[in-house]
């Protein structure tokens, strides 16, 4: 009889640990966007190459922002993530002076990030990772040859002031090779700190890049030691779409949700109004919208609205740029919900959008007096006023709590560029919402 019921007792033993291991052992699946939020470069060497003179900047805002896929695999105290993402980034930062002034260069690259990660659970609802990105990058190039054409021809017009022109040629000319002298690879580290809420996951990330962005320019038919490094902290948002069961549809042939399901209210039209900051320069841009939602289902609905943001009065983005900018956007688009409950929603929308841009672009440039005085002067010519109409795209995710149940408000994230899978700027801010 005892040992029956030990024999009971060993085989409950044995399926409830494979039981709970089970549950453990989850494999998930799903969307993930990066923001970046601030960007602190690091200063690397320094070069003279003739009269110019090529510096490392160390300062900055956030640097873009990504979406992609990822996937985990969670066991009880650890987890490992895979995922993959491609977006617009700003990370490189030189400054280019010479005998003719200075200016400095922020290329921008489109970025493909392969990220491998492992972490560790020390608390149910927290995590700390770390891991290794493989970045391949697509920088995009600027044309220098006309300025370097144009004052080439200009040494040759004014020989007065040829040697002044020359000095011009030298630096678009140092500019031009740097640029060149860009990785096309690079591989970063990253330390993170994150947690989960049901099928959203937030994460808190700082990467270092371990291999240099730049390592060398190449001018003239010689090599200069050179070498640029970067850092920046970003925000990670995901949403695990798998497994569905526990994260997505309801339980089949459940009574007693159906039951619950139709306690929550249903209401068809949602407005909201929404305030935020543009994410490349934190604090350079205000925007402001209004959005009209119509829901189809629960879960399914059109959107529209109309978006305006303006600069902040006295910002520069750059020491040599100053701009004045007002922008319209007329969006529309698909919104889902994979989330929905009483007082719970999170939403997904995704569509186009038709951008008008009312645009001052003022340069600035500097210069030396006779006493070394330094002189700044504001350059303004017939391109520097535009005014431009476009086409995009947009995607957006946001949270929403409910105040009662029909005022709500929460945070809300959307990326914006020409492509669906390249966003060129991010936006993020906070809203409220009234349904009927």
């Amino acid at each position: 009889m005892k040992t029956q019921l030990m024999k009971s007792a060993i085989w409950i033993l044995i399926i409830s640990s494979t039981l709970g291991t089970a549950w453990a052992q989850e494999w998930s699946f799903g969307p993930k966007a990066y923001l970046g939020l601030a960007q602190r470069r690091s200063i690397g060497d320094q070069v003279r190459i003739g009269s110019t003179l090529l510096s490392s900047v160390n300062y900055g805002d956030a640097v873009g922002g990504s979406i992609g896929v990822f996937a985990r695999y969670d066991r009880t105290m650890w987890y490992m993530q895979a995922e993959a993402t491609q977006g617009k980034y700003s990370l490189a930062n030189t400054n280019i002076s010479g005998t003719t002034g200075s200016f400095p260069t922020y290329p921008s690259a489109i970025r493909t990030d392969i990220r491998l990660i492992a972490g560790v659970k020390p608390l149910p609802w927290l995590r700390l990772s770390a891991g290794l990105t493989g970045v391949f990058n697509r920088w995009k190039q600027s044309d220098y040859a006309s300025s370097i054409q144009t004052y080439q021809q200009y040494s040759q017009q004014y020989p007065a002031d040829k040697e002044r022109y020359l000095g011009f040629v030298e630096q678009y000319q140092t500019a031009s090779d740097l640029q060149k002298s860009y990785k096309k690879t690079n591989i970063e580290g990253q330390l993170g700190i994150g947690t989960d809420i049901g099928g959203l996951t937030l994460d808190l990330t700082y990467a270092h890049n371990i291999t240099p962005v730049v390592n060398g320019i190449t001018t003239q038919n010689q090599t200069y030691s050179f070498r640029q490094q970067y850092g920046y902290w970003a925000l990670g948002i995901g949403y695990k779409l798998f497994p569905l069961k526990q994260h997505l549809l309801a339980p089949r042939k459940n009574k007693a949700f159906e039951r619950l399901q139709k306690d929550i209210p249903f209401y068809r039209n949602e407005f909201h109004v929404s305030v935020g900051l543009l994410g490349e320069d934190i604090g350079s841009r205000l925007i402001y919208e209004n959005r009209y939602t119509r829901y189809l289902t629960r879960r399914v609905g059109l959107t529209g609205g109309l978006t305006f943001s303006t600069s902040f009065p006295g910002n520069a983005d750059r020491s040599n740029y100053t701009p004045l900018t007002n922008q319209y956007m007329l969006l529309a688009g698909v919104r889902l919900l994979p989330l929905y409950s009483r007082r719970h929603t999170i939403g997904l929308t995704t569509g186009p959008l038709l951008m008008y841009t009312n645009e001052l672009r003022a340069g600035t440039s500097t210069t030396q007096s006779a006493n070394g005085q330094v002189i700044r002067y504001l350059d303004l010519n017939q391109h520097a006023a535009i005014n431009q109409l476009s086409m995009g795209w947009h995607s957006s995710f946001d949270y929403h709590l409910a105040l009662t149940d029909r005022l709500i408000a929460g945070p809300w994230l959307r990326m914006i560029g020409d492509s669906f899978l390249v966003p060129d700027y991010v936006n993020f801010g906070i809203q409220a919402g009234y349904r009927f």
